[in-house]
């Protein structure tokens, strides 16, 4: 999510705005000897304005009056307070409560305590085991 988070923020210092970031337009791809490498795709709703600051108005976000759920009470698995907080804070309603921008939202992920990290090793490992050159 980093790696999404940083291509968001190349795109921002472009004045580029992307608009409808969801799964589907997320690929995760090898480049090169690089494995897991991400790229944000379908920039067809981009907004083109000059260098993003934060006292740009966006679009608000779709179903703008409901109180979204955390992420933990969706998943089967344990995910941790601070992961719940920074979803919850990128979905608020005001922009003055939410990240000021994709470079704070990689920050806050950084700090999100992980038990089992996903590494560079880990992502070679995958690969070859589900896509093995041939």
């Amino acid at each position: 999510m980093t790696q999404v988070c940083e291509s968001l923020e190349e795109a921002h210092e472009k004045g580029l705005i992307h608009r409808d970031v969801k799964p589907a337009n997320i690929y995760i791809c090898r480049s090169g000897v690089q494995c897991d490498f991400v790229k944000v795709l379908d920039f067809g709703l981009v907004l083109h304005r000059g260098p993003l600051s934060s006292d740009v108005m966006l679009t608000p976000p779709e179903h703008v009056h409901v109180q979204p759920d955390p992420p933990s009470l969706h998943s089967t698995g344990d995910l941790p307070r601070e992961f719940d907080a920074l979803i919850l804070a990128c979905l608020e309603k005001s922009p003055d409560h939410r990240p000021a921008n994709a470079r704070e939202v990689a920050r806050l992920l950084r700090a999100v305590p992980v038990s089992d990290a996903w590494d560079a090793e880990r992502a070679v490992a995958r690969w070859a085991e589900h896509l093995p050159e041939g």
